[in-house]
């Protein structure tokens, strides 16, 4: 893996919500929909450890917009670019966003006690 820190910043700037997904392009990584179809071509082989902050603080910033929210957590999914923190499967709070992440691909559906979690979570609880 070659990877600097401006990379893996980028790509949690991204999961939080800070930026928008076509920015990965910057530092290589291609995001491609094709129908339903999601594509994430990771060369680079860049890859950053997100936590449940990072995934919460995205999924607030998002909901808004169903559609950017949908592609945000296909990206997430089938992506190569990020590592889930052991915290998502250590606390139970991961279990249920991983759940929303699914929610969203397939449904695209976003529960209000997912939300609630999310905005425990940035209050300083894990859920």
């Amino acid at each position: 893996m070659n990877q600097s820190g401006k990379e893996t910043e980028l790509i949690l700037q991204v999961v939080r919500g800070l930026r928008p997904l076509a920015d990965l392009e910057e530092i290589g990584i291609q995001i491609r929909t094709q129908g339903n179809v999601h594509h994430v071509i990771n060369p680079p082989d860049v890859v950053a450890t997100i936590y449940l902050r990072d995934f919460a603080e995205g999924l607030l910033r998002q909901r808004a917009d169903m559609e950017a929210l949908r592609a945000w957590a296909k990206t997430l999914l089938i992506g190569d670019c990020v590592d889930l923190a052991d915290e998502f499967e250590d606390e139970e709070a991961g279990d249920a966003l991983l759940n929303a992440l699914w929610d969203l691909h397939f449904d695209g559906i976003l529960k209000d006690d997912v939300v609630r979690l999310a905005e425990r979570i940035l209050d300083g609880g894990s859920g």
